[in-house]
């Protein structure tokens, strides 16, 4: 589909216009028109999937309150955004084009950031999917993995020659699916949008040791980002332990034992225990001597833990729960008074340790830094690198059809089913290819991949072993339609807010 863009004069937007089309893979081309007249603008209304609208044109030319009229008048239902850099009162004019009175949808000042994220904001709009939806061709068929290969994404993917043992495991485990990128055998990544900047990222990155903050929404796959950042074939940290923690999971005493270890006395019924820091060093003086530790929603630390994480930052070295400098002096083993047994000395001072740090969270750190609940002095530390991760809406339609088809395949598999996905030539058939629509259309994904997984897959897992016909809208538990309508109206915090309450070490999400 195209952009269309209605300026008398689109000069000084061009780059923006360029970036959009360039970080958008939706569009395939910004068509311009100057003339903003029926007759110039009817027959590029078909293939326009968005239309950009300034609102001041020269004497003599219809207004631009005009011509909103005019292309809704001429049957245009996809979404329209005001461009204008004058201020005025636009109110009558926003909102949906199927409710009465409102014809367009957003209007902004300036920006090329302000502008795409705008476009994608209305983009994702469950009636501007609605529109699309109806007119898109029938989507690709897969017919299995292999057929799926070329858009997946390994740690390992771009090693020439013999893979090691532990980039072959990591690729069994880990791997990202997205049509945002294709590996041609060339060993070069060309982005194509969001997902595919993700990887860029991730090919850029791995390599370093430099701390990455990965930003996103629940569902969207952070940790499955962090471990191929950890499981990069050029990483040379790769063969050491991948070990992550949930910050939200735990009571903060018991995080601050999880993240820093503790020694017996440091609280009633405290034991010796290695903090997560620790476990993943095997030689504090090699280089690297250590694996990689990553913190999923980092925001959750308590100001007392984001000090302590960031002396371990600033020194490499820890004191646990407990720690005494001055029983690191003597001879042997210090006993424990209490169980008799024998602890190393040296446990009671600085622990010197050697990892990588990657944190997560969707919350929004900045703000919490204005409101002094987050040290600005950490996230300095914690974000040497940011990698933005997209929500599902926000990914591209092609993407949402290749992970709908991948767990499908998944989950045939892990339950023993053999539900078909009814197809055509190289493509879904009607039944298949309407459902995947009308998951793509109809829902908002507060939880993001992860939720399309577990539907997909709950589907299967409750079909009849013998079912030889393809998934429809029938098979969409009404418990789901039940929990949309809840999200919709608390938001999708309220799905952050539940994960705090499932614990500890998660298992990632791998798709």
């Amino acid at each position: 589909m195209n952009l269309l863009i209605i300026d008398d004069d689109p000069s000084d937007k061009k780059d923006n216009f360029k970036e959009v089309l360039e970080t958008i893979p939706s569009f395939t081309e910004v068509v311009y028109l100057t003339n903003n007249t029926a007759e110039e603008i009817k027959p590029h209304l078909s293939r326009a999937g968005f239309i950009i609208l300034d609102w001041m044109f020269p004497n003599g030319k219809p207004s631009g309150e005009e011509t909103l009229a005019l292309i809704r008048e001429m049957g245009y239902k996809g979404p329209i955004l005001i461009y204008s850099k004058m201020f005025g009162d636009f109110a009558p004019h926003l909102g949906s084009p199927r409710s009465g009175k409102a014809q367009a949808y957003h209007w902004l000042t300036d920006g090329t950031n302000t502008l795409i994220n705008i476009i994608l904001q209305v983009m994702v709009d469950k009636e501007v999917r609605l529109i699309e939806a109806a007119s898109l061709e029938a989507f690709p068929y897969y017919e299995n993995f292999p057929s799926m290969a070329r858009f997946f994404y390994y740690p390992s993917f771009s090693m020439k020659g013999p893979l090691k043992d532990e980039n072959e495991l990591a690729s069994q485990k880990v791997v990202l699916a997205s049509t945002e990128w294709e590996f041609d055998g060339s060993f070069n990544i060309k982005p194509k949008g969001p997902m595919g900047k993700v990887i860029l990222d991730i090919e850029r990155v791995a390599p370093t040791d430099v701390s990455v903050l990965i930003l996103g929404d629940t569902g969207t796959g952070k940790e499955l980002v962090a471990k191929l950042l950890h499981y990069h074939h050029q990483n040379t940290r790769n063969k050491y332990e991948f070990l992550g923690l949930n910050c939200a999971a735990f009571h903060p005493n018991t995080l601050n034992v999880e993240l820093f270890g503790s020694l017996p006395g440091a609280f009633t019924g405290g034991l010796e225990k290695a903090g997560i820091f620790e476990q993943v060093t095997q030689d504090p003086k090699a280089s690297p001597g250590g694996g990689t530790v990553f913190l999923d929603e980092i925001g959750e630390l308590l100001p007392s833990a984001q000090s302590s994480l960031l002396r371990v930052l600033q020194e490499n070295y820890v004191l646990r729960m407990g720690h005494d400098l001055r029983k690191v002096k003597g001879t042997g083993d210090y006993i424990n008074p209490l169980t008799k047994e024998p602890i190393n000395r040296h446990l009671f001072g600085k622990i010197p340790l050697n990892f990588r740090l990657i944190s997560a969270t969707n919350a929004k750190l900045y703000e919490m830094v204005k409101k002094r609940t987050f040290r600005s002095d950490l996230i300095y530390r914690i974000q040497t690198k940011v990698i933005h991760l997209p929500s599902l809406k926000s990914r591209d339609r092609q993407d949402f059809n290749l992970l709908f088809q991948f767990f499908h395949e998944r989950a045939n598999k892990k339950h023993k089913r053999a539900v078909p996905l009814d197809h055509n030539n190289g493509r879904l058939g009607q039944v298949s290819d309407e459902f995947v629509k009308i998951l793509w259309s109809h829902f908002q994904w507060w939880g993001n991949v992860r939720e399309l997984e577990q539907l997909v897959e709950g589907m299967i897992a409750s079909s009849d072993p013998t079912r030889k016909t393809p998934l429809d809208f029938n098979d969409i538990p009404a418990a789901h339609f039940k929990l949309q309508e809840i999200l919709a109206e608390v938001g999708s915090d309220f799905q952050s807010d539940l994960e705090t309450k499932q614990g500890g070490r998660n298992h990632t999400l791998q798709y």
